[in-house]
Order: structure tokens, then C-alpha cells, then sequence
């Protein structure tokens, strides 16, 4: 087992670094934090889950490693049979010792989940090049249900009615509505599916608009494609001072007007305190006393519970905000509204002179 895990875990680098590693000099500041007892039971809380999670992930890897060996051809050696069914493995099965040096001290700090994000984008795309059958059952499974429904969508790769009203923030998404309530509208749940999750992350916000011209779609797909891979996917140290510059939340593009509750969201109690319309100072300032808004906490509720992203394509939040998205399509496309094409104050008085002139020749 030594020798399987000395290719599973290339340059013998750990995926949990405790403070035990960490020595003297630099990082003794840290260690006087295990001093206090309540870091003390933190850190030992932590380290187990830790060891757990990498006992988990170890048996998936180990599974690979062992199938890839069985089923490769012969080798002239046991070590090249190792090397070769270790890379099948660090394709699947990342590790923090796949990276590089100045990835692992600067990258995976920048970006949450790097070391999957590096290889999972990629691998995704190959495995849809290469076995595209396997990959779109997920979405033509929900095609089916949402047809079964007499939802009438598009197509399985795009799950919505041409006649439906959506916000933009959905109808750019993989994922789609299931079924119809009475209540609540189209509804339907997003499933913690890789190959759609995947995908859906780095391209869902990424987007043109129809009334657009070619450069200006040009610009707005450089925009949202950074805000999406380098805002949105960044760690909170920089994720949160960049959506409070513009005051807007990346992804949802919701804007930021309460400073408290936007910072209880960044944290593990944001989904409770939205579920519970509760904050150290009263109720949140985003929440509603209605109908819609009980059933939208126990969906909250659900989905916190069970993580299966349980959607409301229909909400009020959703039609508001896809009603507005139509009327500066047409707007835009007739140069109407605040599209309308601005006039120079020579044109002004202009017009003023030709109307006076009419009035008078009316007049006369």
C-alpha cells in the first residue's frame, strides 16, 4: 500500500496541513492561537473532519487507481503500470500535489476549489466530446419530466418555453422548470449534477444581449466573463470588496443595499437568517409578509436541508425582473424610452422655431 500511495499522492504533499507542520519562525503567531481552549477544540474538530474527508476521497481514488490497473495492457514493468494509472487518476482525482509550486501558494488562495476547478472545466469538455450520450442523459432526463408536465420546452439544451416570461439570470442556466404548481407558478430543482454544474458555473454568466450591436455584445461578453471567472469563482478576501466597489453581487447581479445583511450572507448563517427573516438588529430588510414569501423560506428551508436547489422560475422577484429585461429589448431595438437618441440643443431650438412657425402660419 505504500507504493500505491506514493503515486496517488504525487511528491508526498498532503492535502491537510495542521499546525503541527507548520514549525517555528513564521508561524509561530499561529500557534499561539492552540493555546486558547476554545482554538483548541476548533482545530481538533477540524482536523478530524478533515481526516474523514481525505479517507473519503482516498477510497475514490484508490477504486480508480485499481480498476485503471486491471484494465490497462500489459506493462514491462510494475512502476510504469503505477505511472500510468496514477495520471488517470490525478485527471479524475486531483490532488493539492498535482499543482505546481506557485500554484499552491497563490492560486488555490485566489480561487475557491481550485485544485478541482484547474482540471474539471476541461474534463468535462473532453468527456462531452468524447461520450456526449452519457454526459446530456442528465438533460434529457429533465427534458422528459418537463414534457411529461406540458411544459413544451425547446430543447434539452435549452429547457424553456419560447412563450414563458424569464429572467435572464434563469433562462442562461442548463437547468429548468419541471412542473407547474397552482400556487406558485413553473417550478423546478437543480441536482448537484457535474457535468451541468460544471458548465453552469463558469458559463451561465457569461452573455449577450439580442438588442445589442456586435460591439457592444463584444464588450459585454469580456465583462460578464470576468466577473464570472474572476469575481465570482475568487475567494470572499476578494470577492467581497469587489461587488461592494459596484454594489452589486456577482452571478445575481442583485444589488447591495443593506451592509449587515450582506455580511451575515457571506457566512454559513446567511441561508438561516433569510429562512428565519432574523438579524441581530430585527427582521431583514429583503423579506416579505405574504403568501409567496412563507412558501419562499420553507423552499429556502428545503434547499438548506437537502441541497437540491429546489427554483421558483415564476417569482415575483424573477417576472419583475424578466419584464423589464423585454422592455429594454424593445425599447433599445426602437430607440425609444431612455434608448432614445439624444438631440443637440441647436436641434432643440430648432424644432421650438419650426413649431413656432407652424403655429404662427396656423395663426395668419
Amino acid at each position: 500500500m505504500e507504493r500505491y500511495a506514493a503515486y496517488i499522492n504525487p511528491r508526498r504533499v498532503r492535502d491537510v496541513v495542521t499546525t503541527d507542520d507548520l514549525g517555528s519562525g513564521q508561524f509561530s503567531a499561529s500557534r499561539l492561537l492552540t493555546k486558547n481552549p476554545v482554538a483548541r477544540g476548533i482545530e481538533g474538530v477540524d482536523h478530524q473532519i478533515a481526516r474523514f474527508a481525505a479517507i473519503r476521497d482516498n477510497v475514490a481514488r484508490a477504486s480508480l487507481f485499481v480498476k485503471e490497473l486491471r484494465k490497462m495492457s500489459p506493462k514491462s514493468s510494475l512502476d510504469e503500470a503505477f505511472i500510468e494509472a496514477a495520471s488517470r487518476v490525478h485527471e479524475y482525482h486531483p490532488t493539492v500535489g498535482t499543482l505546481t509550486a506557485p500554484e499552491r501558494k497563490y492560486a488555490r488562495r485566489l480561487f475557491y476549489f481550485y485544485t478541482w476547478q484547474k482540471q474539471a472545466f476541461f474534463k468535462i469538455l473532453e468527456f462531452t466530446a468524447n461520450r456526449p450520450a452519457v454526459v446530456t442523459i442528465p438533460s434529457k432526463l429533465q427534458y422528459a419530466i418537463a414534457t411529461a408536465q406540458g411544459l413544451d420546452p425547446l430543447s434539452f439544451g435549452d429547457p424553456y418555453n419560447a412563450n414563458g416570461l424569464f429572467a435572464a439570470y434563469n433562462s442562461n442556466s442548463l437547468y429548468g422548470p419541471q412542473w407547474d404548481s397552482e400556487e406558485y407558478g413553473l417550478m423546478g430543482i437543480k441536482p448537484p449534477v457535474p457535468q451541468l454544474d460544471v458548465i453552469d458555473s463558469y458559463l451561465s454568466g457569461i452573455r449577450t444581449k439580442p438588442e445589442n450591436g456586435l460591439w457592444e455584445n463584444v464588450g459585454l461578453l469580456a465583462e460578464t466573463a470576468a466577473q464570472q471567472i474572476l469575481v465570482a469563482q475568487s475567494a470572499p478576501a476578494f470577492r467581497i470588496p469587489a461587488e461592494l466597489a459596484i454594489g452589486r453581487r456577482v452571478g445575481t447581479d442583485q444589488e447591495i443595499t443593506n451592509l449587515g445583511e450582506y455580511a451575515i450572507d457571506q457566512t454559513g448563517l446567511g441561508s438561516l437568517s433569510r429562512i428565519y427573516d432574523w438579524t441581530p438588529w430585527g427582521p431583514r430588510s429583503d423579506t416579505k409578509l405574504d403568501p409567496y414569501a412563507d412558501f419562499n423560506r420553507e423552499r429556502q428551508w428545503w434547499n438548506y436541508l437537502g441541497g437540491m436547489r429546489i427554483t421558483a422560475y415564476e417569482s415575483p422577484a424573477s417576472l419583475t425582473r424578466a419584464r423589464q429585461e423585454w422592455i429594454d429589448y424593445w425599447q433599445k431595438t426602437n430607440q425609444a424610452g431612455k434608448f432614445a437618441p439624444k438631440i443637440s440643443l441647436q436641434q432643440y431650438e430648432q424644432m421650438i422655431e419650426e413649431q413656432n412657425g407652424g403655429d404662427g402660419a396656423a395663426t395668419n
